[in-house]
């Protein structure tokens, strides 16, 4: 076991060298096996720490949070946990379900309903889509260059999703078209902190920055609206408060804006949001005028600090000046009236924004320590049904008197997920925040489980007794400074020994924790390295009764760094006794190997079974003196476990490296001696005991490692086994059958233990933070072969549109050159594609190089060629089209595509304008749906509708230059908009010329300028304005200013040329950085230096 309890920053086995092709093989199955759980419970994994949104909820009560690389989802009405979502190769940071549109919005998106899909970003870079019910992720991108902060989902556009990151770039997803673009809102590379997007505005969302800035941002027409200089550190949380409900409700009491504007930038009451930050304040904030391009004024600030105490810690205490600062907010259409946000510390704080100077109301303490993140629960929909045992939110005859009704759920540093009902914790979830190393149980708490995790808590957890609250448990840490690595309850000797567990840590030290008192003893000395196993001595049965009602224990045993420890109990100040000395002692004969890993006593206290990394078992009595050794594994012992079942107490049960279990009949056999004539020698030998080692059956089917075995406390017959292939499995000694195979565990399983109350359950715990009961009879696998996942289609991943620009532009060059040699023959195509030399004698000289074959087809413009005339039948169209045309009749029903019965006429043939119209409508939203957009562009041009294909194009992040050329058509208004925005999208692809051509073209000089300069390339742009603008402008001196400062230390001569260019009028300025320069003397300054100087003066 000794190599499985590594710190969890290590993910690799030092003893799974052999073995890399069997770790790589389960990392890669685990990625694909999402099945749904299970198991019968769960003790969760806590949420990822400092993270600005890492939980969401959606309307049908399902709440999801990000715990190290995967997702877990809980069911808040059955109050259930229902699966994980598993694909991420790093931690997650932030989370999202698509969001609730209330209009008639199509809810299905590419063959899925958008209700039951969510989104998550990683440290991987990646953002993906995944359907929470099938478990699967459905669509991702990797446009990010940094690890995604921020994901969210648009409440007004149905597939549309944006994604920031550490670098400052957003990216836009049209998951509709599987298509994204990064853009660079603030250039720089600061942070984005925190999203939000306008609840009334589709086109328009607000980012926060790691600097304090918070930006309002176009992304249809990537420009910043305006920009809020809002806080001195982080922006931790936004909201944007939807102007209908401020509005309706007079929460501010402002009403005076424009409510009749078309102007997409004024909203019914002007716009507020709400911003908070690491530097301690939350702040209010009203728009400027009528235009939110204006700027925004701070209404009120709010200060959270006032309102902090310091609450006691169910853990490590720390201080408010030791402790990170950390603000998040939440606000619910649902209580307009109020604003929520945490404390400094652990509260829970309601802010009344209609009295903003009123001080704020408190939650019900839950948390001891910080919070991260607030999540509104909406209102379930009409499908969500209730739990009908779920009493926690019916009505009583009490009146509900709190100010704040709605239902939320928080998460913290506290490891604790609480859900929260008018101001009251109704639901506890203490999630674990380490590896789960060792777990045990006791008749004496029979219900209770023992956890003994890597995040320095000893955990006791009773699911089968609380059934009201099932995630409720008992959180021992007083006195335990490192991961608790091995824990041992001191079983059946007493009442008071019951209560005692022993428990060993990651730092050599083993202690005792006493659960009357809630105190910890701590041995003095210790191991060198992790403690790995730990147990009580039983008193020794075969001692005479007198003595055995008197014996109480007191020895325990610990295994680290390869030895064996002795403690006494009762003798906390005597410290340890190294046991290798001691055995080697009273065995002077033998030979062991010095390199222990387990031990185990029997049930009586009288033989006790050790394992060595080489594979061997020795198998001692209560003094240690070597009774017989077992040589049947051939890699290192994980586990040695005796059964418990007095008629088969001498049966022993091993696991090891080699991913086999034996099992064994240890047979005792009593030898009398003849007697000779040293009768006081023969005494001696007399009743010498031998011992037999029958090897009942070996095991073999798990696919790595066994880290840990069980007896089941029920069934003598049943031995359930944990894997670092992440699977349980329960085997039958007596049918040597697999009975059972459990998987779910995301990563190694290091412990297994069956339940004292019911038969069929046991728990087990591991690398994914997690433990887990289950059922072994209700499992659909009873051997690990059996349905393994097959990998299935991959995840799409979607579409770069700054790489499906350089695609379109070879493509629309590839159908040029083709439509050039239409006359070419087919022979000389295949020789100019495979034989790329020089042109016959019968070739021109100046004819392009033609091109594949394959090329793309596109679809035909209309429907008149492919659905009307090559039809087979078309006839019985014809009599309605001669009544239409001959007879004048009106009443006729059109088809506009592939099904004209009877009684219909293709509308091509109508005569009708409106109808024509629609026929072409429908075409282009078909040519717009195979991403045919030249030609979607072009029949919009024939009716005149181009400005909303423009704005069509341009949402979907489509321009290209053909399209920039062709939007001439709309007017030079939108022409030159459209030259604008190509520019940007041009800038974004470094193609920094060609976006200053486009800005030339419509006269931006100075924006064209501005390219250069932000690109650096100040030859570029100085060239440029002297070009455009007078020799005297400003604005050449503070190109050639700035050129000069950006040399001074790389080229000294270069910036002193700049300085000089500079316009006489600032010849002080540039004469004092002149001499500066030449102030620090190098070899190209000196040579200069004292004509220069002259020349100055």
């Amino acid at each position: 076991m000794e190599n499985l309890m590594i710190n969890e920053l290590n993910n690799n086995n030092n003893n799974h060298n052999n073995d890399n092709s069997i770790d790589n093989n389960n990392n890669n199955e685990k990625k694909i096996n999402n099945k749904k759980m299970t198991h019968w419970e769960m003790l969760p994994s806590s949420s990822n720490w400092y993270c600005t949104l890492i939980a969401d909820c959606n309307e049908n009560q399902i709440f999801i949070y990000a715990c190290k690389s995967f997702v877990s989802i809980f069911d808040v009405n059955k109050k259930k946990f229902i699966g994980e979502l598993i694909g991420h190769n790093d931690r997650i940071t932030s989370v999202s379900f698509f969001k609730r549109i209330d209009d008639n919005s199509d809810t299905i998106i590419n063959g899925e309903d958008r209700n039951k899909l969510c989104i998550t970003g990683s440290d991987d870079k990646t953002v993906r889509i995944w359907n929470y019910e099938d478990l699967k992720c459905l669509y991702f991108h990797q446009e990010h260059k940094a690890s995604v902060t921020c994901v969210l989902s648009s409440p007004l556009v149905s597939d549309l999703v944006i994604s920031g990151d550490k670098d400052g770039t957003l990216v836009i997803w049209k998951t509709k078209f599987n298509h994204v673009l990064p853009v660079i809102p603030i250039t720089g590379n600061i942070s984005i902190t925190s999203l939000a997007f306008s609840p009334n505005n589709q086109d328009l969302i607000t980012i926060g920055y790691s600097n304090g800035i918070v930006i309002i941002y176009n992304f249809i027409l990537r420009t910043i609206i305006c920009k809020i200089s809002a806080h001195s550190s982080d922006v931790l949380s936004i909201v944007w408060f939807d102007s209908n409900i401020i509005y309706s409700n007079n929460i501010f009491n402002t009403n005076k804006l424009n409510l009749n504007s078309t102007d997409k930038n004024i909203l019914p009451c002007g716009v507020y949001l709400s911003t908070c930050s690491k530097d301690k304040s939350i702040k209010i904030w009203k728009q400027v005028g009528n235009s939110i391009d204006i700027g925004f004024t701070s209404l009120y600030q709010f200060n959270p600090a006032k309102y902090s105490i310091q609450h006691s810690s169910g853990g490590s205490s720390m201080n408010e000046k030791q402790q990170r600062v950390w603000l998040t907010l939440s606000w619910s259409p649902a209580s307009p009236q109020y604003l929520i946000s945490n404390s400094l510390t652990a509260d829970i704080l309601v802010w009344d924004l209609s009295n903003l100077k009123q001080a704020p109301e408190k939650f019900q303490t839950g948390h001891q320590r910080l919070i991260f993140n607030i999540i509104q629960v909406p209102s379930p929909s009409t499908s969500v049904s209730v739990d009908p045992n779920d009493t926690s939110s019916s009505s009583t005859n009490k009146p509900n008197t709190a100010k704040y009704k709605n239902k939320i759920i928080t998460l913290s540093l506290d490891r604790q997920i609480i859900i929260w009902e008018n101001m009251k914790w109704k639901t506890r979830i203490q999630a674990l925040g380490g590896f789960v190393y060792s777990i045990d149980t006791c008749s004496y708490t029979p219900n209770t489980f023992a956890i003994g995790c890597g995040d320095n808590t000893i955990r006791l957890w009773s699911p089968t007794e609380n059934q009201k609250d099932r995630y409720e448990s008992k959180m021992l840490w007083k006195g335990i400074q490192s991961k608790v690595t091995a824990i041992s309850f001191c079983k059946d000797y007493g009442i008071n020994h019951s209560t005692l567990i022993a428990f060993g840590m990651d730092d050599g030290r083993a202690g005792v924790y006493n659960i009357n008192n809630n105190q910890s003893t701590i041995f003095p000395g210790g191991h060198k390295n992790e403690i790995y196993e730990i147990v009580w001595k039983p008193p020794n049965k075969n001692n005479t009764v007198e003595n055995k009602q008197q014996e109480k224990p007191s020895k325990i045993y610990t295994i680290g760094n390869n030895e064996i420890f002795e403690w006494d109990y009762n003798h906390f100040d005597k410290g340890f006794t190294n046991m290798g000395p001691s055995i080697q002692s009273r065995n002077p004969n033998e030979t062991f190997s010095k390199h222990r890993t387990d031990i185990n006593w029997n049930l009586d206290g009288d033989m006790v079974a050790i394992g060595h990394s080489d594979g061997t078992i020795d198998i001692f009595n209560s003094d240690f003196k070597l009774l017989t050794r077992i040589k049947e594994h051939k890699k290192l012992i994980n586990r040695v476990k005796w059964s418990q079942f007095p008629e088969h107490k001498n049966t022993l049960a091993s696991a090891s490296n080699d991913k086999k279990i034996n099992i064994y009949k240890i047979n005792q056999i009593k030898q009398n001696i003849e007697k000779d004539e040293n009768q006081e020698e023969n005494q001696k030998k007399e009743g010498i005991e031998e011992f037999k080692i029958e090897l009942i059956y070996q095991f073999s089917g798990h696919r790595n490692n066994v880290c840990s075995i069980d007896w089941s406390k029920h069934d003598w017959r049943l031995l359930a086994s944990a894997s670092a292939d992440g699977t349980i499995q329960v085997w039958n000694i007596e049918s040597k059958e697999l009975v059972s195979n459990m998987r779910g565990h995301d990563g190694r399983v290091f412990t297994v233990c069956w339940s004292f109350v019911e038969p069929n359950l046991l728990s087990t715990g591991g690398e994914d933070q997690t433990v887990r009961i289950w059922d072994y009879t209700k499992q659909p696998y009873k051997t690990p072969n059996e349905s393994l996942p097959t990998k299935p289609s991959p995840p799409q991943i979607a579409i770069s549109l700054n790489k499906k620009i350089e695609e379109n532009k070879q493509q629309n060059l590839q159908e040029t050159l083709v439509n050039t040699n239409t006359s070419s023959s087919t022979t000389s195509t295949a020789i100019a594609i495979n034989n790329p030399v020089s042109p016959s004698k019968n070739q021109s000289s100046t004819s392009p190089v033609l091109l594949p074959e394959n090329l793309p087809k596109k679809r035909p413009i209309l429907l008149l060629n492919k659905d009307i005339v090559q039809k087979v039948d078309n006839t019985q169209s014809v009599i309605p089209l001669a009544k239409y045309i001959l007879e004048n009749e009106d009443k006729v029903n059109i088809d506009y595509g592939g099904n004209c019965g009877n009684d219909k006429i293709e509308a091509i043939f109508s005569e009708k304008k409106l109808v024509i119209d629609k026929l072409i409508e429908k075409e282009s939203n078909e040519l717009l749906k195979i991403d045919d957009i030249e030609n979607y562009l072009s029949i919009n041009c024939w009716n005149g509708n181009i400005k909303n294909a423009l704005y069509q194009i341009i949402k979907n992040g489509k321009l290209t230059g053909n399209i920039v050329a062709l939007s001439i058509q709309a007017g030079r208004e939108i022409y030159e908009s459209i030259c604008s925005l190509y520019s940007q999208q041009l800038i974004c692809t470094g193609d920094f010329h060609m976006a200053v051509s486009y800005l030339l073209l419509t006269g931006h000089v100075k924006d064209a300028i501005d390219v250069y300069r932000n690109a650096m390339l100040y030859q570029e742009a100085i060239l440029l304005a002297k070009s455009r603008f007078p020799i005297d402008d400003p604005i050449i001196d503070q190109l050639f200013l700035e050129w000069a400062k950006l040399t001074e230390t790389s080229h000294s001569i270069h910036s002193i040329k700049c300085y000089l260019a500079i316009s006489k009028s600032q010849y002080e300025t540039t004469k004092s950085e002149i001499l500066k320069i030449l102030s620090i003397p190098t070899k190209q300054t000196l040579k200069i230096q004292n004509d220069l100087i002259n020349y100055l003066k």
